[in-house]
This record gives C-alpha cells, structure tokens and sequence, in this order.
C-alpha cells in the first residue's frame, strides 16, 4: 500500500511507525520528498490537504477542541477563532507557538472533541455570548439533542460546569444565526426571559428574530446584509409596519450595537419591558411564576 493511501486510512495524520505496517520506509521518504506526504515533526506524518488545525493537534499530540472543534464541526459562532485549540493530556508539557491556545483535559484517541463535548467544553470556558450562539448552532444543525446537552451539562464538575449548565439550560434551536443569539444573550443577561426566537406574529405573515408574546416587543437583528438593498429596505419596512399595525412594538438593533455597544441594548430593552410592564400590569413576578410551572 502506497504511504498516501495508509495515511488515508488511518485518517490523515499517522506516525511512521503506523505508516510502514501498511508501507514501509522508503516509500514514506520518496512520498516526503515528493510532497505527497507533510512531516510534522519526528516520527509523524500527515497529508497536506489535511485542514491546518488536525496538523498541529497531530503535532501535540492531542485534540482539536473548543472553538477550533466548533468550526471543524461548521457550528456558527460569533467570531472565527484567531488561534487553534487543542486540548492535550493533563500533566502533558508542551510547547506551542504564540497560534496555539492549550487545554488540558482527557484525550481519548480522536482528532477531534465530539461535538457534545466541543459544545460543553465551550460553554465553560467561553463568554455567555459566544456559547449560546455555539450551542444553538448545534442544536440547530441537529449535531445535538436539547436533551443530551442538559443530560451532559447536569452530570459535570469542576470549573465552568455552572456556566454550561446554563448555556444548556438556555439554548435553542430556532435561532436562525450567531448575531440573534447574541441578541438574546444580551437580552437574557438583563434578566429578560420572555423573548422567543423566531416568533411567528399573528395575522402578519412576519417572524420576528425575538419577540415576547405577552408584552408584544419584538427584537430585530438588522445585518447591512441582509438590508442594504432598495428590495430589503422595502420588505423590511413592510415587515415592520405589519407588525407595528397589530400593536407589537419593535426595536431594531444593528450587528454594531449588539457586539460593541452590549449596555446601552440592554438599558433600551429592558426600559421598553418597564414601561410594558406599567402599561399591562404584567409582572415580572407572575411571568416568573408561569414559567416555571
């Protein structure tokens, strides 16, 4: 068997030693020299194509995790990772470059975390933000269930357990992107529970990005992208006057706003809930009450 297809088999990245039970030496060298085969250090081997992440994890030793595993698993998240993380055994010394961000966990033989783990292992260590919208993503592209998110979350220990327990507890697949849940992230950091992702508004037609059905506000997540159009403008406008007609009140927030300017969406939002509040006689209290019945 030729190096190339070994390693294949052996799913990219192998040490010589596992290269030559299927190969043998001189064909491993020749494949170097051809640049069929990338060696990453002594003694270990990987194919070129193989994305840069799997390379350097092979080269420690461990497993691609965290946010590196989120996008290897394509979760959305709010902001690409700007190094690789790898998780190494516990007590292992190594040395990365400046690129690399380590972890110390279980490795247990795969490349890469599974991704329940990679959403755990990021909800402990992430900001609220970033592993809500890593969380819905996976639940959204059915890479996990709610219930074996909650099911994990529940049976951990140790530092960041808390906060994964609450990501789990929180997430949802109907959000539609990272910048929707990070909205909802501001919003349930104000205390704010009662906005639901992607709510249908009756008789409208519309879905709003979050709304709270009681007190009839609606949270728009506006991306330049997806408006910066004469036909987005005008269907948005449509969009937004069909619902202001049926009493809902909406408040438009740009990507902007909501990555940099996280205090002043939640002061408006939660003043627009107040006055709601004072308006219907509907409590934070009583919804509390309702919610958890």
């Amino acid at each position: 068997m030729e190096p190339v297809e070994a390693l294949r088999d052996l799913g990219g990245t192998a040490t010589r030693g596992q290269i030559t039970r299927h190969s043998n030496r001189w064909a491993l060298e020749q494949a170097v020299h051809q640049g069929k085969v990338e060696r990453l250090g002594r003694g270990k081997y990987a194919l070129p194509e193989l994305l840069p992440a799997l390379k350097v994890a092979a080269t420690l030793r461990g497993m691609v995790s965290h946010a590196s595993a989120a996008e290897y698993w394509s979760m959305e998240s709010v902001s690409l990772p700007t190094t690789v993380h790898v998780t190494v055994p516990r007590r292992a010394h190594r040395q990365p470059e400046k690129s690399v961000t380590l972890h110390y966990g279980e490795v247990d033989g795969d490349r890469v975390t599974s991704p329940l783990r990679t959403v755990l292992d990021c909800a402990r260590t992430m900001p609220f933000r970033e592993a809500l919208a890593i969380a819905d993503s996976a639940l959204r592209r059915e890479l996990v269930t709610a219930y074996e998110l909650r099911s994990a979350a529940d049976e951990l220990t140790g530092p960041g357990s808390k906060k994964a327990r609450r990501v789990a507890e929180l997430a949802d697949a109907r959000a539609a992107n990272p910048f929707e849940s990070a909205l909802r992230a501001t919003v349930l950091d104000a205390g704010e529970r009662g906005f639901v992702p992607q709510l249908a508004i009756p008789g409208s037609g519309f879905r709003a990005d979050l709304a709270d059905p009681e007190l009839m506000i609606v949270l728009k997540a506006d991306s330049f992208t997806f408006h910066g159009t004469p036909a987005a403008l005008e269907r948005d406008c449509r969009r937004c006057d069909e619902i202001e007609r049926r009493g809902w009140q909406v408040l438009r927030f740009s990507w902007e706003q909501v990555m940099f300017d996280e205090i002043w969406v939640a002061s408006v939002v939660m003043d627009c809930c107040r006055l709601r509040r004072a308006q219907t006689g509907i409590s934070r209290r009583s919804r509390k009450a309702r919610t958890s019945t």
